[in-house]
């Protein structure tokens, strides 16, 4: 059995494996790996998050969740698209716990710095 994230449809694993929903695009997910999520989002549901950046679209927002994650920082992010254009702008806002919030905008500040600001075209 699979089920959706967002709307909850349920789908058979008997008629194949389905990944996204067939009513709403979400991603589903297996009863084990919805049991994992449902106590992830549990234990979140009693953190306070803040917002420490607007996301430039899905690839800032790809490399800033996977170093967040790396260094253990609980975030979550709202709204945006992981799947959109990279040029869209549309990444989302990127939420911290509160008691990370120093840690993660260190994280960021250090991200910032690496990044080489400019048009690559002109180089």
């Amino acid at each position: 059995m699979h089920t959706c994230l967002s709307c909850g449809a349920e789908y058979d694993d008997a008629a194949g494996v389905v990944r996204r929903c067939a009513d709403c695009g979400s991603r589903t997910l297996s009863d084990d790996e919805l049991r994992v999520w449902e106590n992830i989002r549990d234990d979140l549901a009693h953190e306070t998050f803040v917002a420490v950046r607007v996301l430039d679209g899905p690839a800032d927002r790809a490399m800033l969740s996977a170093i967040l994650e790396d260094e253990g920082v609980p975030f979550v992010v709202h709204g945006g698209d992981a799947f959109g254009n990279a040029l869209s702008g549309s990444g989302g806002v990127l939420l911290v716990a509160e008691d990370a919030e120093t840690k993660a905008r260190g994280l960021l500040a250090q991200y910032d710095a690496a990044v080489v600001p400019g048009d690559f075209a002109e180089q």
